[in-house]
Formats: structure tokens, C-alpha cells, sequence
């Protein structure tokens, strides 16, 4: 079995909290605050996550055997286009995340001891490191049908996290081999295990076949998140120019 995880993970929001010294071993020197939107956790999460959904129980399996315990929930955070002030409550849009990356810590801290937070580049799933096109198909149809499941419970944000990490980690949807492996010795990652499967043979069999268009927040030092465009319209037409910027500084550098 290919194993490339690093063996000090605990959650994608790992050293949140930690010292100053921990913090800056995870962050680039060259950290920038010039994306196009800002994010920030939302007043009304608990501690980065929508309440009910956090748990501490979720065993991934480690490099040398054994097994880390990681934090897993349903991101609650808030988004505002950057040119908008961030003292303006009206100008911060509530929205739902999950992580892509697996052990890089959030730019910014929980709110209300962070209320600026960070900005993020928008960008397509299609094309994120690790993600091939049958993920942006599989995560598509998984975030149309299990997303709004993912919210009511810790089994359930479990295991739409799982989903998401082993579709960046591993070349194929199977949590028993290569890179993403679940270590089931104890019932809440067996109950995990047993969700996970359950939403993977509904896309495998045809049985969900809904799908939606899905993006990624993205910052060098930060955690990157997948989400779907938050509303209101002005939200969407913030993150879809960002998506055109990205496409026209492509172009350039093309030409």
C-alpha cells in the first residue's frame, strides 16, 4: 500500500490555537492577503464547525501502522467579496465547506477572536491537485445528494469528509487501499465506514445521478475548502469573475 500522509495529522484545522512556533512551521514566508474573497469562521459555528457535526473519533491509518485520530465536521464560515469593508455585517455571506487538504491548518482563528480572517483565489474543482475529472463527476453527485445528510450528524459529516480527502489522496473511490485508508477499531469509524460505501454504490450504481457545479477557496498558506457558489447573487458573480480573471491570466501567460 502507497502511504504518503504525514504521521502527525489531526485534523485539517490542526494547529489552530497552538503556539506561534507551531503555526509558523505550517505557513509559507511569502503568505499574502490578496485573493479575491475573504473568509473568516462564522460567529455562529463552534469552533470552525456547524454544531452537532464535529467528532474527534475518525481513525485514518498512519504511514508505520497504527492509527491517528481526526477531527472531522462540517465547516460553518462566512465569505465577503474582498472590496467589501469586513466591518459591514451585511457584507459577510454564511456558507458551508468541507477540507481538501489534510494537514494544513485555516489562515485565520475562530470567531469572534479572528472577525477579519483570509483571502482566498477562487477557483474550478477541475484541475485541484489530485482531483481528475471522474472525482469532479463523483464529488458533484455527492454534494447534490449527501451534502444536506452531511449537516444532520458526526457519522454523517464523517463521512462526506472522508469522501472528499480520499478522492484528493487516492487515484480511485476505495477506503480500504492506497493513500486514504480508514483503521476501523472502534464503532464510530465503522459507522463511517459503513455511510461512506453506502453514498459511494448510490454514485457507482446510477441510483444518484443529480450533480452539482462545485469550487475550491484556495491560499498557499492556508486550508483550501470545496463548496458550492454562496448566495446571494452577488456572492456567485464574485466567485464566477474570479473565475474569469484566473482564465484570462492563463491566456496571457499562454500567448
Amino acid at each position: 500500500m502507497n502511504k504518503h500522509l504525514i504521521t502527525t495529522m489531526l485534523s485539517c484545522l490542526i494547529l489552530v490555537g497552538l503556539s506561534n512556533f507551531a503555526k509558523a512551521t505550517y505557513y509559507y514566508d511569502n503568505c499574502k492577503y490578496d485573493g479575491n474573497v475573504v473568509v473568516r469562521d462564522s460567529s455562529a459555528s463552534s469552533g470552525y464547525y456547524l454544531s452537532g457535526t464535529k467528532d474527534t473519533d475518525l481513525q485514518v491509518e498512519k504511514q508505520y501502522g497504527g492509527y491517528n485520530n481526526i477531527s472531522t465536521g462540517t465547516l460553518n464560515l462566512d465569505i465577503r467579496e474582498k472590496t467589501n469593508p469586513g466591518s459591514n455585517p451585511a457584507s459577510w455571506y454564511n456558507f458551508q465547506a468541507y477540507c481538501l487538504e489534510m494537514n494544513q491548518t485555516a489562515k485565520f482563528d475562530t470567531n469572534p477572536t479572528d472577525t477579519y480572517g483570509w483571502t482566498y483565489q477562487t477557483s474550478s474543482l477541475a484541475g485541484y491537485s489530485g482531483i481528475s475529472s471522474s472525482d469532479v463527476t463523483f464529488l458533484g453527485k455527492l454534494w447534490a445528494n449527501a451534502f444536506e445528510t452531511s449537516k444532520t450528524g458526526e457519522v454523517e459529516a464523517a463521512a462526506f469528509q472522508a469522501l472528499v480527502w480520499e478522492t484528493v489522496q487516492d487515484s480511485k473511490i476505495d477506503l480500504d487501499d492506497d493513500n486514504f485508508d480508514l483503521y476501523r477499531t472502534n464503532g464510530f469509524t465503522k459507522d463511517v465506514y459503513a455511510l461512506a460505501n453506502e453514498w459511494i454504490d448510490n454514485i457507482n450504481n446510477g441510483i444518484w445521478t443529480d450533480t452539482v457545479d462545485l469550487y475550491v477557496l484556495k491560499d498557499h498558506c492556508s486550508q483550501d475548502f470545496i463548496t458550492t457558489v454562496p448566495e446571494p447573487t452577488s456572492m456567485a458573480l464574485a466567485l464566477v469573475g474570479g473565475l474569469m480573471l484566473l482564465g484570462r491570466g492563463r491566456r496571457q501567460r499562454i500567448a
